[in-house]
């Protein structure tokens, strides 16, 4: 299915990169995926879907961020988006650089069922298409597939934990597939707040003499983590400023774009609200210092407001529960859920899987 309504925008409209949604995501396959893997914008990592299918994208809620990137480098695409027709799910290209991509409607098996310019538009959509009993509901349930069966999952019974990739429960691999703007803050917030609560003062010691150097890791997020941990656990302002040092340089390398919403300015934001000021307390001062504090790390590097961190509100009725979190930020706090804990080589070891 997933490569028919590909190869279709592909042969008809020759787009460079044709965007799917899968639940919460918007997926590319095969050439595209590859492209923004190795193109150094984008740096997505993939992963082989149902084992045969070259996959990457982006959550949904960046949605316009990744168009935005897109325009810049003059690149032509189609997204196309899960919608209800007759209370049945079917997909339509919805946003283009190319606006007779348009309109475009497809069943769940990838039959073309609505075009502007086709009698075809005003067809219903076929039960044996879209309504199945064989659909795909969950990931763990997905046969193992061929070249020829490119099942889809069902986006209409899809919840949080129903998603689009693999979670896996073995802690020095996780598989979590986060957009890489999230990956690299989940390596920061891992580094400065969760890994070093874990740590007594003697393997803290112990660490910092291992990776005060900085060796060169397999990924970015453990490279951010690292010099994280190290801007966390140094007792001397050389290695706080070796850490620093290296986290502008990752920053600078790869999101140049972003400025103000780059890794090191959310970095240096979260610094400067951590700094206390001394107080005079009776006939003795207090000294300042840094004081990381996970919700103020929560809101820079991840956008949470005070909304996020309550469990009720009053409204028209009393008392109620509040409402849940996006699906992104649900994701974010299950990937720094499943890093809780893990000593430093598991949490090498699970970032290099992010």
């Amino acid at each position: 299915m997933l490569r028919e309504v590909k190869g279709y925008f592909k042969e008809n409209f020759e787009l460079d990169l044709v965007f799917i949604q899968c639940g919460c995501f918007y997926e590319v396959y095969e050439e595209d995926a590859t492209f923004l893997e190795d193109n150094k914008d984008f740096k997505y990592k993939t992963y082989e879907k149902f084992g045969v299918l070259l996959t990457t994208g982006t959550h949904i809620d960046h949605l316009s961020k990744l168009v935005k990137k897109l325009d810049s480098l003059s690149l032509s695409y189609v997204f196309v988006s899960q919608e209800k027709q007759d209370n049945q799910p079917i997909r339509v290209s919805t946003i283009s650089t190319n606006a007779n991509c348009l309109g475009h409607k497809f069943s769940r098996s990838g039959k073309l069922i609505g075009a502007p310019d086709l009698l075809s538009n005003q067809q219903d959509v076929q039960s044996e298409d879209i309504g199945s009993d064989d659909f795909v509901q969950n990931h763990s349930n997905i046969p193992e597939a061929s070249e020829e069966t490119d099942n889809d999952l069902n986006f209409e019974s899809l919840d949080q934990e129903e998603l689009p990739i693999s979670f896996e429960t073995d802690e020095t691999d996780l598989k979590i597939f986060l957009d890489p703007y999230d990956v690299r803050r989940v390596s920061i917030y891992h580094g400065l707040i969760q890994f070093p609560a874990s740590l007594s003062v003697m393997e803290a010691s112990s660490l910092i003499k291992e990776i005060s150097s900085l060796p060169k890791q397999k990924t970015t997020a453990q490279e951010i983590f690292q010099a994280a941990a190290l801007e966390s656990l140094s007792n001397n302002n050389e290695d706080s400023m070796k850490a620093r040092e290296h986290l502008q340089w990752l920053s600078n390398m790869i999101e140049p774009e972003l400025q103000g919403d780059a890794l090191y300015q959310q970095f240096f934001s979260f610094i400067e609200q951590s700094v206390t000021s001394p107080v005079v307390q009776g006939h003795s001062v207090s000294e300042g210092g840094l004081k990381y504090n996970p919700r103020t790390a929560l809101r820079v590097f991840f956008d949470f407001n005070d909304y996020d961190f309550r469990d009720f509100e009053f409204g028209d009725h009393g008392w109620t529960t509040t409402a849940d979190l996006s699906e992104n930020k649900k994701r974010i706090q299950g990937a720094l859920s499943q890093l809780q804990g893990l000593s430093f080589l598991d949490s090498m070891k699970a970032l290099e899987s992010l």
